[in-house]
């Protein structure tokens, strides 16, 4: 494995095609994190912006990896999405602590509860499950194009979305603490 990460940092500094293909796909996989909150408009400056990052370090004579170039490479992605979100604080964080009138308290209360675990439940699927979710949801395609544009069959994605669900709905009962039905139970 280390062999192979080595080769990949002397094909991507001998300026091979396939090789920033490879670490462009490594850091895509970082960007595309959806904890990172980083709109869909912006990932490919943020890419941009850790290949630069990438060949700036790597380029400098001297360098060397302690923990392998992949381990290098997403941490230089990690450190751009984080410097991404520093630039753009998250309006909702803003907009959840004003007192707006939004219904009785206890709607407003439970819906932010919602909001909440769905985010802390989509933090822990699986990456393969999120990206699903995201075609799914946020790209409003169906089983059919999901399946042509990552090659499989339209009934492998119907299996892996009931996986997906079924995954979902674990987590959610582990934070919920087990409790079958979580929220809007009677207590």
């Amino acid at each position: 494995m280390a062999e192979k990460a080595s080769t990949l940092l002397a094909r991507f500094l001998e300026r091979e095609p396939q090789a920033s293909l490879e670490v462009e796909h490594l850091i895509s996989k970082v960007v595309h994190f959806d904890g990172y909150f980083i709109p869909a408009s912006e990932r490919r400056d943020v890419i941009q912006e850790a290949l630069l990052g990438v060949w700036r370090e790597a380029a400098r004579p001297g360098f060397r990896v302690r923990q392998g170039f992949q381990a290098f490479v997403r941490s230089i992605a990690y450190r751009r999405c984080v410097d991404w979100m520093r630039r753009h604080p998250r309006q909702d964080d803003a907009l959840s602590s004003d007192p707006i009138d939004c219904g009785r308290p206890d709607e407003v209360v439970m819906t932010r509860e919602r909001e909440e675990m769905k985010k802390r439940v989509l933090s822990k699927l699986t990456h393969s499950h999120r990206e699903l979710i995201r075609m799914r949801v946020e790209m409003d395609l169906g089983y059919r194009e999901i399946a042509r544009f990552q090659g499989r069959s339209e009934d492998a994605v119907r299996r892996q979305w009931c996986d997906c669900l079924k995954e979902a709905g674990d987590i959610r009962r582990r934070l919920d603490g087990g409790r079958p039905g979580g929220e809007g139970n009677e207590r």
